[in-house]
């Protein structure tokens, strides 16, 4: 729910300069109000899109370490053929295959290195669209 609600208010914070924008031209609203306003905005997105994409990367760092565990179990199933080694690298290898980790946002988005290309290409169709 978490996950969700800041990724709803990311998409929200990005698109909210350009309407902004429009309206306040539209309005012909002073420029100095204008520019303090893009300002604020511009500096909450910049916080957020770091926050997005420390989560990325610890997600991407999280599944490249699921992957190298993978290769090994692999491995010390090829190199023993019996005993309690195998049998545990046998059920790792199992469970890492039958339930492979998955983060995401109520299926809308996987928490993963493409989040942020994902999010940044609904906001410029969203934008395009609204043109």
């Amino acid at each position: 729910m978490i996950m969700f609600m800041f990724c709803a208010s990311y998409i929200f914070w990005i698109i909210l300069p350009f309407e902004y924008v429009i309206r306040a031209l539209q309005k012909s609203i002073s420029v100095q109000v204008i520019l303090l306003d893009i300002i604020h905005i511009a500096v909450f997105v910049c916080i957020q899109t770091l926050t997005l994409f420390a989560l990325c990367i610890r997600n991407e760092s999280f599944y490249r370490e699921i992957n190298q565990t993978k290769r090994l179990s692999v491995c010390v199933m090829a190199r023993c053929f019996d005993g309690p080694l195998r049998t545990k690298a046998k059920n790792t290898l199992n469970l890492i295959e039958g339930t492979p980790p998955r983060f995401s946002v109520y299926g809308m988005y996987d928490l993963n290195a493409r989040l942020l290309f994902k999010i940044f290409y609904t906001v410029t169709s969203s934008l395009i669209c609204k043109s």
